[in-house]
């Protein structure tokens, strides 16, 4: 028995006296079985670059993940005692204790959630695959795949019969074989399945997040038939249109419309001509083609054409000759675009932001051209600060915008949200108490917002640039700096800072303009 720590100190000056005389090869011979908590001491005082048998590597890259496996199943004894058991009915008590290990793990609070409901459920549920985990056998991935395979079964028996066939094959199986396996077991073991797949048709949805490069994900969740119905309705329309782009990519394009045949019909897309750009409008953006710029932009791909025609068929409009016309000018979809003055104009090629995820200055040109569909945001090329917001298209709600703006995003630790469209205005002191101001206003995402609502956050030492402090329920402290809206040009990202454009040398010097100071904040 290992024992305590008292007892480590005697076993370790044993073991190292008997280690000592062997060589690495031989230590890592012994580290066999279940890990122990001396096992770390031990394989950090190896030289990993210095094991020349290939033998003697695997060994110890083995008796690592041993260890690995025990830390984890340590770390969800801490998740469960820092959680407790599970709040039946209670929402933000549960949410809460996602929102306090967000912040002291510094992970989301979705993935604090997770992280929660598989400890609790290796506790409690799955012992068996929680000493396995402890002894090395299986990792953290097969405890995940368990645990989210199994989540709709509420009967214990059947999760007790389950757990007992799946632990012995989850040693021997990678994780995708094992989530194969835990697929074909539930549907042996779960005991509702009908009463399951209803609530599963009931909870079919659609979700949207950013992704890198001024991309996005739009991904369905509905019944296998219809998902596979749709699937190959855009796989035959890809099919057409790609044969179409191939047959075509060396003809010369209208300058205000581009027509390809989709299926029975046709797909008509507007284009728009900026800063030398010609964008054909594609919900992907991705058949755009630049002038001395990236090569192959325009070079339409399968999986590109799949996305148009799929974009196509949801944007469109079917007119009485068959055509789906869609112009992307006629989508009314409101985005921050981020760009300060100098890369507006095409002098400088400072990283823009778009929603609060950087894109490169040509898409942020691009986008900012789309002036009746966008509102243009536009900083200080010195400082970063908020200058001007376009007024095109939306009314403004001047305070609203101006601090959602300011804080691009939710501003609870371990909190993503950043899309305004899901953000509120949370009183940093409560209204009338406090005022509609931009130091005592924050954005906040309807959860976090209900969260401090409730009283399991405060917020403190609060300015009007946004930046203040946060402070959980249970007194963990975090400082919210003031949010840049660009690297200004004393901050570049680059070597050297942007210049200014040289004037012509037939052109006499003009005196400068009189400096005129921006505008107030528009409330």
């Amino acid at each position: 028995s290992w024992g305590g720590p008292d007892s480590w100190c005697p076993l370790w000056e044993e073991a190292s006296a008997r280690w000592g005389v062997l060589s690495d090869a031989q230590v890592i011979a012994g580290l066999v079985g279940p890990a122990h908590p001396c096992d770390v001491a031990v394989l950090a005082s190896i030289d990993a670059g210095a094991l020349c048998d290939p033998g003697d590597r695997i060994g110890f890259l083995r008796a690592v993940d041993r260890v690995v496996g025990f830390v984890a199943a340590l770390r969800a004894d801490a998740v469960v005692a820092f959680a407790g058991p599970a709040s039946v009915g209670a929402y933000l008590p549960e949410v809460h204790l996602e929102q306090e290990l967000s912040v002291a793990a510094r992970v989301s609070r979705y993935s604090a959630g997770k992280q929660i409901e598989i400890a609790r459920a290796l506790a409690t549920t799955f012992p068996g695959f929680k000493a396995a985990l402890r002894a090395g056998e299986i990792t953290g991935a097969h405890c995940t795949i368990l645990v989210e395979g199994t989540r709709l079964i509420t009967d214990p028996v059947a999760l007790a019969a389950l757990a007992k066939v799946a632990l012995p094959k989850a040693s021997r199986m990678t994780p995708g074989q094992f989530a194969k396996e835990i697929t074909a077991l539930v549907a042996r073991f779960d005991p509702d399945a009908s009463g399951r797949a209803r609530r599963a048709i009931a909870e079919r949805r659609v979700s949207v997040r950013e992704l890198g490069d001024g991309m996005g994900f739009l991904g369905l969740v509905h019944d296998w038939a219809t998902i596979n119905a749709i699937g190959e309705c855009v796989r035959a329309d890809g099919r057409r249109l790609h044969q179409t782009r191939r047959t075509t990519t060396n003809a010369q394009v209208a300058p205000d419309a581009h027509t390809a045949t989709v299926g029975t019909a046709a797909v008509t897309t507007a284009t728009t001509a900026t800063a030398g750009i010609t964008t054909t409008a594609a919900a992907t953006g991705m058949v755009n083609q630049v002038q001395g710029e990236s090569e192959g932009v325009g070079e339409a791909t399968a999986d590109a054409c799949r996305a148009d025609a799929l974009a196509a068929r949801i944007l469109g409009v079917v007119t009485e000759s068959g055509e789906i016309i869609w112009e992307r000018e006629a989508v009314q979809v409101q985005v921050q675009v981020v760009i300060d003055l100098a890369t507006l104009r095409g002098e400088v090629q400072n990283p823009c932001l778009l929603d609060g995820m950087a894109v490169p200055a040509q898409v942020g040109r691009e986008i900012a051209g789309y002036a009746n569909a966008f509102r243009r945001m536009v900083t200080d090329p010195v400082t970063g600060h908020l200058l001007d917001y376009g007024h095109l298209v939306y009314l403004p709600q001047p305070l609203r915008t101006y601090v959602l703006a300011r804080d691009g995003g939710c501003t609870t630790p371990g909190c993503t949200t950043r899309a305004p469209s899901r953000l509120q205005l949370d009183h940093a002191t409560a209204f009338p108490a406090g005022p509609s101001n931009t130091t005592n206003t924050h954005g906040r995402c309807t959860t976090c917002h209900q969260l401090k609502t409730a009283g399991y956050a405060q917020i403190q030492d609060t300015h009007p640039d946004g930046s203040h402090t946060w402070q959980s329920h249970w007194g963990q402290r975090v400082h919210i700096g003031p949010r840049p809206y660009l690297p200004g040009h004393h901050t570049t990202l680059g070597d050297q800072p942007p210049q200014p454009p040289e004037q012509p040398p037939d052109q006499p010097n003009e005196p400068p303009p009189p400096e005129q100071p921006p505008d107030p904040p528009p409330f």
